[in-house]
């Protein structure tokens, strides 16, 4: 699927990968844009993510890049491991409703 991606992007199609896999992103994108809640947080070429990531410029992006098992997460200097998880806890969200199925679901058992 992937390489059927990158042969179209090859042939001038334009082409939009949205994943979590930063790696997957790697071997289809000419540029590769980080977002943060949503927000696009950094824009980089697929060559500036390599090493220890130690060259770039954001640090959500450099946190993501060390965070890939190849790469084993690294904790800041300075740092405990304890302490680079409590930096930036995940926000937790209620679930979004699914359209009323439940409510239509009670009134039909009536």
């Amino acid at each position: 699927m992937l390489a059927e991606l990158r042969t179209r992007a090859d042939a001038g199609c334009g082409v939009v990968l949205i994943t979590h896999d930063l790696v997957a992103a790697l071997g289809v994108a000419d540029r590769v844009v980080i977002c943060d809640e949503g927000r696009t947080v950094d824009t980089v070429a697929p060559a500036d993510l390599r090493g220890d990531g130690e060259h770039l410029t954001h640090p959500y992006t450099r946190a993501l890049w060390r965070a890939l098992p190849a790469h084993g997460l690294r904790v800041p200097a300075g740092g405990t491991a304890d302490a680079a998880a409590r930096r930036r806890p995940l926000p937790l969200r209620p679930a979004p409703a699914l359209g009323g199925g439940r409510r239509r679901a009670e009134r039909r058992a009536r």
